[in-house]
């Protein structure tokens, strides 16, 4: 993190966390993998706490255009799937 302010919030949080973290295994015995995931929870919510969710700007991987030439060599491939006889199919290539 660059900005020092946020920073310092996030190890405060965090510490804050821990601690109620640490009291509450006091209390119980808890198995090495759910104190990893609270661990894992704690910090990734004090980090969406601090710094807010980002949110991903992801371009369309199609076009409308691409969409609907995909659809007409469907088409195609199916009409030309239905043929029965070799001129048939030689007709539905050539149109």
């Amino acid at each position: 993190m660059q900005d020092t302010d946020k920073l310092n919030k996030f190890k405060i949080i965090l510490s804050n966390e821990m601690q109620d973290f640490h009291d509450l295994l006091n209390g119980e015995v808890a198995t090495m993998e759910s104190s990893r995931k609270k661990i894992k929870e704690t910090i990734t919510s004090t980090f969406q706490e601090v710094l807010g969710h980002k949110k991903h700007h992801h371009k369309e991987w199609f076009t409308v255009d691409t969409l609907n030439k995909i659809q007409e060599r469907r088409n195609k491939k199916a009409e030309n799937n239905s043929s029965r006889t070799k001129a048939e199919k030689a007709k539905s290539q050539a149109g």
